[in-house]
Formats: C-alpha cells, structure tokens, sequence
C-alpha cells in the first residue's frame, strides 16, 4: 500500500492523547514532576520555501533490535500541506518535489545513500560518483527516507469562526 504524504502530514498534525500509564508517550509536568495526561497538537505555522520531509524508516522491536519500515509512500504527486498562521485560518500550500534521498540498508547507522534530482523536468540519479538520468517510477519506492520540496503557491485560504 503506498500512502501519500500529505496524508502522513495530516496525520502527524492530529491531535494526540498523551497516557500518563504508556512510558512511550508520558509526558511530565515541568511544574510537580509528574506524569499527567496531556494533548499534544503539532500545526505548521508558515509556509517555506523548501520543505524537507525525514521519513521514520526505523523502529525499535520490543526487543531492541531496529526493524525497517519499508512503505511505499507517494512523493510524486503535488504536496499540499495545511499552515495555519493564526487562530481560524487555514492556508493550503502546495509544494513539487526536487530531489530524494534514499537509503538502502537494514540498519539505521549503516547502509548506503543515493539521490535523484530534479533540473528542469528531468530527474538524475546522483549515485557515488556517477551521475546517471532517473527513472521517476523509482522515487517513492521503499527506500526513499529524505524528501526535498519546493514551494509552488497557495492553494486555498479557508477561515474557521
């Protein structure tokens, strides 16, 4: 199943309960030093120029070893990220691809990394010292881990009373 990412986005904006009993979400007061349930809401705030996309590849099995998350996720089509600049206002921006990393590998600390690139419509492999034209169907394959977009405008401006 390949996911889009603006729907990761979308996801990694909703809101999230945080458990006072789960030691991976806990959050604690800074004020009484102890645990508390909380809600944790992460918005984007102001539309860059580029936006740069780090994907989790790696999680931590239950007992410690690193295990590969190999989704396929959709870079090709157009980015459209919510910014919200102030209380009931939602702008939607639109943001284009321009280069990916990838890493190929089983482990997070070894392995092995290459770029694709976009100049003008055409996209190059930037593989070691070879440099070598792309094949676009390979960008959001399982490997892609570093995503690089560019700005393209404003899709919507919608106000929320």
């Amino acid at each position: 199943m390949k996911q889009s990412l603006t729907e990761m986005i979308v996801d990694y904006e909703s809101d999230a309960i945080l458990d006072p009993d789960d030691a991976a979400t806990a959050y604690t007061c800074a004020q009484c030093n102890r645990k508390q349930k909380a809600l944790r809401r992460s918005e984007i705030v102001r539309s860059p120029e580029m936006l740069i996309v780090a994907m989790r590849r790696f999680r931590r099995s239950e007992q410690g070893t690193f295990v590969r998350n190999s989704q396929r996720v959709d870079v090709l089509s157009p980015l459209i990220v919510p910014v919200r600049p102030e209380i009931g206002v939602e702008i939607s921006t639109v943001y284009n691809v321009s280069a990916v990393i990838h890493h190929q590998g089983s482990q997070p600390n070894s392995g092995h990394y290459y770029a694709d690139i976009r100049r003008g419509n055409n996209w190059f492999r930037c593989n070691d010292r070879a440099v070598t034209p792309s094949i676009i169907a390979d960008l959001g394959n399982e490997t892609s881990y570093v995503v690089f977009f560019q700005r393209q405008g404003i899709q919507q401006t919608t106000t929320h009373f």
